[in-house]
This record gives structure tokens, sequence and C-alpha cells, in this order.
């Protein structure tokens, strides 16, 4: 099955090793396999060089795990929220692009060589699916395999740009030294202001809700003067609700925060003569939905972009008398019939979805 050892670590290569398998390596194969790829481990368990070996983490991300372990501070928090979403299925593993589950899924948008399309970051969190209920995968460049510092930190950014809730930093190792509480490398503060349109005051007494995804990160009073400010410690889109003001309603804000520092952000209130309105919790159903609908028609996109780069190869091919060529037309072709049927699905998700929402 390849198996070598590097400074007194055993490690186990699943991906990109041809080799015939004979009834008593199957057996063997299903054990390492029954060994290695554990379930949720409990809560009081304490990581281990073992848990790292995992066939879903790529060699190369096992050494730089470790790496981040061994660093501790937060790269070892980082490395020990990756570690558990693998375990507990909200991460489907960390892979080279070329290997299998990452080249599947990519298949059907062009090939696993668009999955750094859109991007020049070393790493990245690839949402993308081939079958139903498939969590994200982090996908790393072949270029920075070796330098385990490099591998630490594009594993760490893609990590939370892949918005998984992050865990309790375990303990790692026979010592059994916990880890500092969870934090992370990025930290933001986000200012919020609450405006009456009309007065141009600030509007005290109303509660700002912060949500991160579909779930609530925080929430806020404002002060007299109609302020409130958040910490901010992972990348990402975060929508900001207001509930509890009786002098008017306020849309949700949307507001992407990428970088460290002070982001100041300013709501209206708008006002409604003569009528009071009752508080209202943000309709957190209705934001997933929402967010849902956008990522389902950013990924239509996607697709309606790869059918005609396909359709363009298909017609430079048209009638082309040699066979290997008369393949690839024929091939091409069937990549074209599969991507007009996910386009139908994934319009099919959008329809769907824009039925609730008009319910």
């Amino acid at each position: 099955m390849g198996t070598f050892k590097e400074e007194g670590i055993i490690e186990k290569s699943y991906y990109g090793v041809k080799y015939f398998c004979g009834i008593l390596t199957i057996i063997l194969c299903l054990a390492a396999k029954l060994a290695f790829g554990s379930g949720c481990p409990e809560s009081d368990h304490c990581w281990t060089t073992q848990d790292v070996i995992d066939e879903r983490i790529d060699v190369y991300a096992q050494k730089a795990l470790l790496k981040m372990f061994s660093n501790g501070g937060n790269e070892a928090a980082a490395a020990s929220s990756m570690l558990y979403a693998v375990k507990c299925g909200q991460l489907n593993g960390i892979y080279l692009p070329n290997q299998r589950v990452p080249a599947l899924r990519a298949q059907k948008y062009g090939g696993y060589w668009t999955i750094f399309q859109d991007t020049d970051d070393n790493s990245k969190c690839y949402k993308k699916t081939s079958k139903p209920n498939q969590k994200p995968i982090i996908v790393f460049r072949e270029r920075i395999k070796n330098d385990r510092q490099t591998m630490s930190r594009a594993l760490s950014e893609a990590w939370y740009g892949c918005q998984i809730p992050i865990t309790e930093a375990r303990c790692f190792g026979d010592s059994g030294t916990h880890l500092p509480p969870i934090s992370t490398s990025f930290r933001a503060t986000l200012a919020v202001s609450l405006i009456d349109h009309r007065t141009k005051k600030g509007v005290p007494n109303a509660t700002l809700h912060l949500l991160f995804g579909a779930a609530q990160v925080d929430g806020k009073p404002t002060d007299s003067d109609g302020h409130a400010v958040f910490g901010i410690q992972r990348r990402g889109e975060y929508t900001i609700a207001v509930s509890g003001t009786d002098a008017g309603v306020a849309q949700p804000v949307t507001v992407n925060i990428q970088r460290p520092g002070v982001r100041k952000e300013t709501i209206k209130l708008l006002t409604r003569t003569g009528e009071t309105v009752e508080p209202k919790i943000p309709d957190i159903k209705r934001i997933e939905l929402e967010q849902k609908r956008a990522a389902l028609e950013a990924e239509l996109r996607e697709l309606q972009e790869s059918y005609e780069d396909l359709k363009r190869q298909h017609d430079n091919l048209e009638g082309e008398q040699d066979p290997s060529l008369k393949g690839a037309y024929g091939m091409i072709g069937m990549a074209m019939w599969a991507n007009r049927k996910e386009q139908e699905r994934v319009q099919q998700q959008i329809d769907n979805i824009d039925r609730e929402l008009g319910e």
C-alpha cells in the first residue's frame, strides 16, 4: 500500500499509487481504512499523530497539520478544527487537485485544472459537488506541497473560507497538553450605527443580530447613540439584522469582511408614520434560502459558461475524420448533454426556492 517513515511519522498514501490488490492485500487495505478513518471523536479525546493519518487527508496535508500542531497557538487551534471537521463529516477531506475526490467533483465543470481557474491563492475551499449532500473539501496547489510553513498558512485560509463552525481546540500528543482557547489569527472590528433616517439620530435600545451564513454569531444592544461593536475573528460574509425597536424597520445588511482593522457600517431605520412595529427576530430561514439561491445562481452561470466552451470545442471538431478526433467529438457531445442536465437540476432547485420565498 506504500508506507514510508519520515521523522518518526508513519504516513500512508491512498491515492496516486498504482498497485494490484490480491485477496490478502484487499484485507489489509480494509483493515487500514478501519484503523485510520475513524469517526467523530468523543469530547475528551486528545488528538494524536494516528488521528492525523487519514485517507481523506493527503500525506502532504498530514505533514502540514502536524507542523501546525507543533507550532501551537492559533495554528494548532485551526488544525484541531480542520481535523475535527474531517472526522465528523463536515469537511470531506484535504487534497491535491488531481487526486480522485476533487477530480471527480470537478469533472463536470471542465476538469480538475479548473479548480484554481478563478484565483491565484495557494489553496481554496472547494464547494462544488458532483453528488447530493457532499460537503466542502480543501484543495491546495502542487507547488506548495513541500513547504510546510506555506502549507500551514494556505490550509488555514482555506479552512476559514469554508465557513464551517469552529470547534473548541483539543489537546495534542501523549503529554495531554491542552491547546489555547479557540481563536484565529484574523481579527477585525465591525462598528455598526443604527440611524433613524428621518431625525438623523442614533436609535438606542435596539438589538443588532450578527449572522454568519444562517447561524447567529452575536447579538448586541445599541447604546444611547445607536452604536454597537462586534469583534470579528473570521473572514467572510456577515449579515446584520435589526429587532427590538418600535420606531420602524430596517432591511438586513450584508457586509463582506476580508481585512483586519475597523470596518464601519451604518443602517438606516425606515420609519413608518403612525405605525408601531412589533419587535422581530431575523428570519434566519429566509436569509438561508436567499444565500442558497445566490450560490445556485452562481453555479448555474458557471455551468452555462462551461457549456459554451464545450460547444465551441464541439463545433471545431465537427466533420473530423480522424478516429481519435471523432472519439473526442462524441465525448464532448456527452459532456454537453450532462452539462445541460445539470443546468436543469440547478434551475429546478432555484425554482423550488423561489416558490418557498413567495409563500
